[in-house]
């Protein structure tokens, strides 16, 4: 194996790109893009098994030269993980099913920004909602988590910390910063391309980071593992039913 976590990661990136933020720094964001095109597997993707999205399958040869090469990870610098914390009480199933309707697979542009302008401060840090905040919290440990181009993905990181108290905190600081760490270098390359990308980058620029996550995350990614349990979507193709069970594990209640 090169790598754990590129299994099914061209296909997430893909759908999540249709659900994603245009964001700046801090997660100031200009608007939540929507795109009722792309679903979890979208058209232009190749869709791999329905094995979790950050769950291990096998790579391309290593001496495969991606047709999308890697750009450069020279200003990546990894973010100090700040633990999540589960079932904070400010996010009712009503408030959850109205994000994942405003800003999922299947959204608009107007929904995300109405969902936005309603639920996230602007300015003064005492605006919004508190479930607005908690989704999208600004040390990357809420319901989202933003990889540095911008990309939001449901938060795989803080469910596996959360739900495997043993290996899981060592998992998810490892994961986040090798998919960071690959995002930077092949976010720009097309769907279809990004795995051949972030294969070349695992052996290259990102090995480190792949090198730490493979050692740490290894029975998390095993089957049955936590990360299967933290992406209730794969079987059916829908990241949306991601975006839900994280979002609730971690802004909703018991």
């Amino acid at each position: 194996m090169v790598e754990l976590s590129l299994a099914n990661r061209s296909a997430l990136v893909a759908a999540v790109a249709a659900s994603c933020w245009s964001c700046g720094s801090g997660h100031s964001s200009d608007t939540l893009l929507g795109g009722a095109d792309t679903g979890y597997y979208s058209d232009d993707a190749a869709a791999p098994d329905d094995s979790s999205p950050i769950a291990d399958s096998a790579s391309p040869p290593a001496d495969t030269a991606p047709a999308c090469p890697p750009s450069t990870t020279m200003s990546f610098t990894p973010r100090t993980y700040t633990a999540a914390v589960a079932h904070q009480g400010v996010c009712t199933a009503a408030d959850v099913s109205d994000f994942v309707s405003a800003c999922g697979q299947n959204s608009t542009t107007s929904s995300c920004s109405a969902w936005e302008a309603t639920n996230l401060p602007a300015g003064d840090a005492g605006r919004g909602t508190a479930c607005g905040r908690c989704i999208v919290a600004p040390d990357d440990n809420g319901g989202l988590w933003f990889d540095p181009t911008g990309l939001a993905y449901p938060n795989y990181g803080a469910c596996i910390q959360l739900s495997d108290p043993i290996d899981g905190p060592s998992c998810s600081a490892a994961y986040d910063n090798a998919t960071a760490c690959d995002d930077v270098a092949c976010d720009a390359c097309p769907s279809t391309e990004f795995e051949g990308c972030a294969s070349a980058s695992a052996r290259g620029a990102c090995s480190t980071y792949v090198s730490t996550e493979n050692g740490a995350c290894t029975t998390d990614f095993a089957d049955g593992g936590v990360a299967t349990t933290c992406s209730p979507g794969a079987a059916s193709h829908s990241v949306d039913l991601d975006y839900t069970y994280i979002i609730t594990l971690v802004c909703g209640s018991l």
